[in-house]
């Protein structure tokens, strides 16, 4: 996984050979919920987050190890799609975990600039082998700048007050 602060996911798909047979398994289901409320906090740099999905036993390890997925989406409430603000890749960490890396940039010079809130998104597993699943996760973006905030904050209490 990609440390803190970089954001080095691969938008490239990996290939499923053909004629791959469908692992033994009715459902992924997400270990840990948590993982899917990410926060990007004030911090200007790009978040990493990695959400893991069990899997009931199967009788073969997948091969390639790499899993295609999807980014379906990213919006805060009725705002434009900004889901190019996320990158992702998954691949099987052990036998029975599939590990889905979610990178999220809060600008890109001449393309696009987060606003402070909360997104909602969802990246869905499209391997063929695999059982259709979406993982819904949220966003949460603070404003970078406090003193700021705090000095508009001030202005307000204090007109409030006179």
């Amino acid at each position: 996984m990609p440390g803190p602060g970089t954001c080095t996911v691969s938008a490239d798909q990996p290939a499923v050979p053909a004629g791959s047979p469908a692992i033994a398994t009715k459902s992924l289901k997400i270990k840990d919920p948590a993982a899917t409320r990410i926060s990007l906090g004030s911090d200007k740099g790009p978040a990493n987050a990695a959400i893991v999905l069990e899997m009931d036993p199967q009788k073969t390890l997948p091969t390639p190890r790499q899993v295609p997925v999807s980014i379906d989406s990213l919006r805060r409430g009725d705002n434009p799609d900004v889901s190019v603000a996320v990158s992702s890749h998954a691949a099987f960490t052990t036998s029975s975990n599939l590990t889905v890396w979610i990178c999220i940039e809060r600008a890109r010079p001449g393309s696009f600039v987060l606003d402070p809130g909360e997104y909602a998104g969802s990246v869905t597993v499209v391997d063929p082998r695999l059982p259709a699943t979406t993982i819904p996760f949220s966003i949460t973006l603070s404003y970078t700048n406090w003193p700021v905030v705090l000095i508009c904050w001030s202005l307000v209490v204090l007109v409030g007050a006179g």
